[in-house]
Protein backbone atom coordinates (compact mmCIF):
# COMPACT_ATOMS: atom_id res chain seq x y z
CA UNK A 1 0.00 0.00 0.00
CA UNK A 2 1.44 3.34 -0.99
CA UNK A 3 2.31 5.76 2.08
CA UNK A 4 0.29 8.38 0.24
CA UNK A 5 -3.02 6.38 0.68
CA UNK A 6 -2.65 7.29 4.28
CA UNK A 7 -0.46 10.46 4.57
CA UNK A 8 -1.65 13.70 2.65
CA UNK A 9 0.30 16.52 2.87
CA UNK A 10 -1.38 19.96 4.35
CA UNK A 11 -2.11 22.94 2.52
CA UNK A 12 -1.60 26.02 4.22
CA UNK A 13 -2.62 29.32 2.94
CA UNK A 14 -0.10 31.89 3.89
CA UNK A 15 0.03 35.48 3.38
CA UNK A 16 1.31 36.75 0.18
CA UNK A 17 4.61 38.58 0.33
CA UNK A 18 4.56 41.26 -2.64
CA UNK A 19 8.29 41.70 -2.16
CA UNK A 20 8.38 43.19 -5.99
CA UNK A 21 5.24 44.56 -6.81
CA UNK A 22 4.09 47.90 -7.96
CA UNK A 23 1.03 50.06 -8.29
CA UNK A 24 -1.50 49.26 -10.81
CA UNK A 25 -1.36 53.31 -11.41
CA UNK A 26 0.06 56.49 -10.18
CA UNK A 27 -1.68 59.88 -9.56
CA UNK A 28 0.78 62.62 -9.45
CA UNK A 29 0.33 65.96 -7.68
CA UNK A 30 2.21 68.80 -6.91
CA UNK A 31 4.17 68.87 -3.37
CA UNK A 32 1.58 70.86 -1.41
CA UNK A 33 -1.16 67.90 -1.32
CA UNK A 34 -1.69 67.33 2.17
CA UNK A 35 -2.28 63.64 2.06
CA UNK A 36 -6.75 63.48 1.52
CA UNK A 37 -8.30 61.96 -1.15
CA UNK A 38 -11.30 59.64 -1.46
CA UNK A 39 -12.47 57.11 -4.44
CA UNK A 40 -16.03 57.74 -5.76
CA UNK A 41 -18.98 55.85 -6.86
CA UNK A 42 -18.88 56.71 -10.33
CA UNK A 43 -14.90 55.41 -10.83
CA UNK A 44 -12.52 58.47 -9.67
CA UNK A 45 -10.35 59.31 -7.46
CA UNK A 46 -10.42 63.41 -6.22
CA UNK A 47 -8.05 64.72 -4.09
CA UNK A 48 -7.57 67.82 -2.00
CA UNK A 49 -4.95 70.05 -2.08
CA UNK A 50 -4.09 72.54 0.37
CA UNK A 51 -2.56 75.85 -1.01
CA UNK A 52 -1.66 78.88 1.38
CA UNK A 53 -2.58 82.45 0.35
CA UNK A 54 -0.40 83.79 2.65
CA UNK A 55 -1.58 85.72 5.85
CA UNK A 56 -2.11 82.35 7.26
CA UNK A 57 -5.05 81.86 5.05
CA UNK A 58 -4.68 78.59 2.37
CA UNK A 59 -7.55 77.16 0.36
CA UNK A 60 -8.39 73.80 -1.05
CA UNK A 61 -8.74 72.85 -4.74
CA UNK A 62 -9.81 69.70 -5.99
CA UNK A 63 -8.17 67.22 -8.30
CA UNK A 64 -9.97 64.14 -10.45
CA UNK A 65 -8.24 61.17 -11.51
CA UNK A 66 -9.19 58.03 -13.47
CA UNK A 67 -7.73 55.01 -10.45
CA UNK A 68 -7.20 52.83 -13.58
CA UNK A 69 -4.65 54.56 -15.29
CA UNK A 70 -3.98 57.81 -13.25
CA UNK A 71 -4.38 59.97 -15.74
CA UNK A 72 -5.49 63.67 -14.81
CA UNK A 73 -9.53 64.41 -15.21
CA UNK A 74 -11.75 67.34 -15.78
CA UNK A 75 -12.54 69.33 -12.56
CA UNK A 76 -14.20 67.37 -10.21
CA UNK A 77 -17.84 68.20 -10.02
CA UNK A 78 -19.57 69.44 -6.35
CA UNK A 79 -21.00 65.97 -5.62
CA UNK A 80 -17.14 64.32 -6.67
CA UNK A 81 -16.16 67.56 -4.49
CA UNK A 82 -18.02 66.29 -1.57
CA UNK A 83 -16.64 62.36 -1.32
CA UNK A 84 -13.40 64.27 0.09
CA UNK A 85 -14.72 66.37 2.60
CA UNK A 86 -15.23 63.56 4.72
CA UNK A 87 -11.75 62.66 5.11
CA UNK A 88 -11.05 66.31 5.72
CA UNK A 89 -12.85 66.28 8.61
CA UNK A 90 -10.75 64.43 10.72
CA UNK A 91 -7.87 66.59 9.79
CA UNK A 92 -6.91 69.28 12.51
CA UNK A 93 -8.70 71.99 10.82
CA UNK A 94 -11.91 69.91 10.72
CA UNK A 95 -12.13 67.93 14.03
CA UNK A 96 -14.78 70.49 15.80
CA UNK A 97 -17.39 68.87 13.62
CA UNK A 98 -17.95 65.77 11.89
CA UNK A 99 -20.66 63.70 10.20
CA UNK A 100 -21.54 60.32 9.78
CA UNK A 101 -21.14 58.44 6.43
CA UNK A 102 -24.71 58.32 5.55
CA UNK A 103 -25.42 61.87 6.49
CA UNK A 104 -28.18 61.00 9.31
CA UNK A 105 -25.86 62.54 12.17
CA UNK A 106 -24.11 65.53 13.06
CA UNK A 107 -21.14 65.82 15.84
CA UNK A 108 -19.93 69.07 17.11
CA UNK A 109 -17.53 69.87 19.48
CA UNK A 110 -18.43 72.49 22.47
CA UNK A 111 -16.25 74.08 24.93
CA UNK A 112 -17.78 76.63 28.13
CA UNK A 113 -15.08 78.98 29.93
CA UNK A 114 -14.02 77.01 33.16
CA UNK A 115 -15.84 73.52 32.03
CA UNK A 116 -15.00 70.43 30.06
CA UNK A 117 -15.46 70.29 26.58
CA UNK A 118 -18.27 67.93 25.58
CA UNK A 119 -19.39 66.89 22.40
CA UNK A 120 -23.11 67.72 20.56
CA UNK A 121 -24.83 65.24 18.37
CA UNK A 122 -28.24 65.58 16.63
CA UNK A 123 -30.00 63.62 14.05
CA UNK A 124 -32.09 64.60 10.99
CA UNK A 125 -35.06 64.50 12.89
CA UNK A 126 -34.01 67.17 15.26
CA UNK A 127 -32.70 64.37 18.26
CA UNK A 128 -30.12 66.17 20.09
CA UNK A 129 -27.44 64.02 22.59
CA UNK A 130 -25.08 65.62 24.51
CA UNK A 131 -21.70 63.39 25.21
CA UNK A 132 -19.38 64.38 28.26
CA UNK A 133 -17.42 62.54 30.99
CA UNK A 134 -16.48 64.15 34.15
CA UNK A 135 -12.55 64.90 34.52
CA UNK A 136 -11.94 64.38 31.09
CA UNK A 137 -11.53 66.70 28.25
CA UNK A 138 -12.48 65.00 25.08
CA UNK A 139 -10.08 67.22 22.40
CA UNK A 140 -10.80 64.57 19.73
CA UNK A 141 -13.29 62.35 18.23
CA UNK A 142 -14.53 60.18 16.04
CA UNK A 143 -17.85 59.15 14.53
CA UNK A 144 -19.07 56.08 13.31
CA UNK A 145 -20.04 55.60 9.77
CA UNK A 146 -24.37 55.36 11.06
CA UNK A 147 -23.61 58.33 13.73
CA UNK A 148 -24.65 55.17 16.89
CA UNK A 149 -20.97 55.40 18.24
CA UNK A 150 -18.49 58.33 19.41
CA UNK A 151 -15.23 57.92 20.28
CA UNK A 152 -13.74 60.64 22.28
CA UNK A 153 -9.76 60.69 23.82
CA UNK A 154 -8.26 63.33 25.61
CA UNK A 155 -6.56 64.23 28.83
CA UNK A 156 -8.06 63.50 32.36
CA UNK A 157 -7.67 66.66 34.91
CA UNK A 158 -6.05 64.37 37.00
CA UNK A 159 -3.63 63.38 34.89
CA UNK A 160 -3.19 61.17 32.23
CA UNK A 161 -4.79 60.15 28.81
CA UNK A 162 -8.09 58.19 28.14
CA UNK A 163 -10.26 57.14 25.39
CA UNK A 164 -13.87 56.88 25.64
CA UNK A 165 -16.87 55.70 23.81
CA UNK A 166 -20.32 56.49 23.74
CA UNK A 167 -23.40 54.63 22.10
CA UNK A 168 -25.70 57.51 21.33
CA UNK A 169 -28.98 55.74 21.57
CA UNK A 170 -28.08 54.20 25.06
CA UNK A 171 -26.07 57.01 26.42
CA UNK A 172 -23.70 54.51 28.07
CA UNK A 173 -20.16 55.54 27.64
CA UNK A 174 -17.31 52.83 28.13
CA UNK A 175 -13.61 53.69 29.70
CA UNK A 176 -10.98 51.77 27.69
CA UNK A 177 -8.09 52.82 29.69
CA UNK A 178 -6.09 50.19 28.62
CA UNK A 179 -5.70 51.53 25.08
CA UNK A 180 -4.83 54.91 25.59
CA UNK A 181 -1.62 55.07 25.61
CA UNK A 182 0.38 58.34 24.87
CA UNK A 183 -0.01 59.76 22.05
CA UNK A 184 -2.93 59.84 19.46
CA UNK A 185 -4.11 56.26 18.50
CA UNK A 186 -5.29 55.18 15.04
CA UNK A 187 -8.96 53.93 14.93
CA UNK A 188 -11.38 52.46 12.32
CA UNK A 189 -14.99 51.69 12.61
CA UNK A 190 -16.42 48.69 10.60
CA UNK A 191 -18.85 49.83 7.77
CA UNK A 192 -21.72 48.08 10.07
CA UNK A 193 -20.39 49.23 12.93
CA UNK A 194 -19.79 46.03 14.34
CA UNK A 195 -16.09 46.65 15.68
CA UNK A 196 -13.63 49.43 16.59
CA UNK A 197 -9.90 48.63 15.55
CA UNK A 198 -7.72 50.62 17.90
CA UNK A 199 -3.73 51.17 16.95
CA UNK A 200 -1.76 51.62 19.48
CA UNK A 201 1.68 51.66 20.90
CA UNK A 202 3.90 51.91 24.03
CA UNK A 203 7.30 53.33 24.46
CA UNK A 204 9.88 50.80 22.93
CA UNK A 205 7.44 47.95 22.10
CA UNK A 206 5.77 46.81 18.79
CA UNK A 207 2.74 48.06 17.93
CA UNK A 208 -0.39 46.39 18.73
CA UNK A 209 -3.67 46.35 16.81
CA UNK A 210 -7.13 45.50 18.81
CA UNK A 211 -10.61 44.55 17.58
CA UNK A 212 -13.32 45.53 19.60
CA UNK A 213 -16.63 43.98 19.36
CA UNK A 214 -18.90 47.55 20.25
CA UNK A 215 -21.80 46.00 21.05
CA UNK A 216 -20.00 44.38 23.96
CA UNK A 217 -16.66 45.94 24.37
CA UNK A 218 -14.83 42.63 24.20
CA UNK A 219 -11.55 42.12 22.37
CA UNK A 220 -12.52 40.03 19.83
CA UNK A 221 -8.48 39.23 18.63
CA UNK A 222 -4.84 41.53 18.91
CA UNK A 223 -2.32 41.28 16.62
CA UNK A 224 1.55 42.70 17.19
CA UNK A 225 2.59 44.47 13.72
CA UNK A 226 4.97 42.96 11.93
CA UNK A 227 8.96 43.27 12.62
CA UNK A 228 9.96 44.19 8.81
CA UNK A 229 7.06 47.36 8.32
CA UNK A 230 9.48 50.04 9.15
CA UNK A 231 10.93 52.31 12.17
CA UNK A 232 9.64 51.36 15.55
CA UNK A 233 6.25 49.25 13.21
CA UNK A 234 4.36 52.04 14.54
CA UNK A 235 1.40 52.24 11.66
CA UNK A 236 0.47 55.85 9.91
CA UNK A 237 -2.90 55.18 8.64
CA UNK A 238 -5.95 52.65 9.11
CA UNK A 239 -8.41 51.78 7.06
CA UNK A 240 -11.33 49.66 6.24
CA UNK A 241 -12.99 47.93 3.53
CA UNK A 242 -16.52 49.05 2.25
CA UNK A 243 -17.38 45.28 2.14
CA UNK A 244 -16.57 44.84 6.26
CA UNK A 245 -14.11 41.93 5.10
CA UNK A 246 -10.38 43.40 5.09
CA UNK A 247 -8.38 46.20 6.91
CA UNK A 248 -5.26 48.02 5.78
CA UNK A 249 -2.76 48.96 7.57
CA UNK A 250 0.14 51.64 6.67
CA UNK A 251 3.49 51.71 7.70
CA UNK A 252 6.59 53.41 6.81
CA UNK A 253 7.71 50.47 4.15
CA UNK A 254 4.84 47.88 3.75
CA UNK A 255 1.20 47.97 3.76
CA UNK A 256 -0.22 45.31 5.59
CA UNK A 257 -4.15 43.81 5.03
CA UNK A 258 -5.56 41.78 7.05
CA UNK A 259 -9.08 39.87 7.57
CA UNK A 260 -11.36 41.62 9.75
CA UNK A 261 -13.30 38.47 11.20
CA UNK A 262 -9.55 37.07 12.13
CA UNK A 263 -6.75 39.38 12.31
CA UNK A 264 -4.14 37.16 9.83
CA UNK A 265 -2.63 38.49 7.36
CA UNK A 266 -3.92 38.09 3.86
CA UNK A 267 -1.35 40.24 2.17
CA UNK A 268 1.73 42.54 2.39
CA UNK A 269 2.99 44.68 0.18
CA UNK A 270 6.47 45.77 0.79
CA UNK A 271 7.06 50.03 -0.58
CA UNK A 272 8.66 52.83 0.71
CA UNK A 273 7.06 55.80 1.99
CA UNK A 274 7.97 59.20 3.81
CA UNK A 275 5.15 60.72 3.68
CA UNK A 276 4.27 60.03 7.57
CA UNK A 277 2.76 63.04 8.42
CA UNK A 278 -0.27 63.03 5.89
CA UNK A 279 -0.45 59.39 5.32
CA UNK A 280 -3.73 58.13 4.32
CA UNK A 281 -5.37 55.16 2.76
CA UNK A 282 -8.61 54.53 1.29
CA UNK A 283 -10.13 51.57 -0.52
CA UNK A 284 -12.31 51.91 -3.52
CA UNK A 285 -16.23 51.75 -3.32
CA UNK A 286 -16.19 48.09 -4.45
CA UNK A 287 -12.79 46.99 -2.34
CA UNK A 288 -10.78 46.02 -5.13
CA UNK A 289 -8.50 49.03 -5.84
CA UNK A 290 -6.75 50.45 -2.38
CA UNK A 291 -5.18 54.40 -2.37
CA UNK A 292 -1.58 54.98 -0.63
CA UNK A 293 -1.10 58.76 -0.51
CA UNK A 294 2.43 59.93 -1.30
CA UNK A 295 3.97 63.34 -1.01
CA UNK A 296 3.69 63.77 -4.06
CA UNK A 297 0.61 61.67 -5.19
CA UNK A 298 -1.58 58.48 -4.60
CA UNK A 299 -0.39 55.04 -5.41
CA UNK A 300 -3.37 52.70 -6.67
CA UNK A 301 -2.80 49.28 -5.73
CA UNK A 302 -4.80 46.46 -7.13
CA UNK A 303 -4.26 44.82 -4.09
CA UNK A 304 -6.10 41.38 -4.67
CA UNK A 305 -4.29 40.65 -8.21
CA UNK A 306 -1.36 41.47 -6.43
CA UNK A 307 -0.13 44.41 -8.82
Amino acid sequence: IALGTFFQPYKIALPMMATGMKPAAFCSLQDDFNGRFAFTSNDKVIAAVKQEQGGGTWTISYVAFNPKTGARLTDPSTSDRGAVILPLMFTSEFYTMMGSQDGKVQATRSEVSGEMSYWRLEDKQGNVTILKQPDLNIREAMLSPRGQYLVGWGQRTSGGRELMIWDRVAQKPQAWTELGGNGKNKLAFSPDERYLLVANSGAGQQETLYCRELATGKIRWTRVAPYNVGQNSASEALTISPDGRFVAIAYAEAIVIRNLETGMVFRQINRRNDFYKNADLQFSPDSRLLGDAHANGIAIWDWRAAK
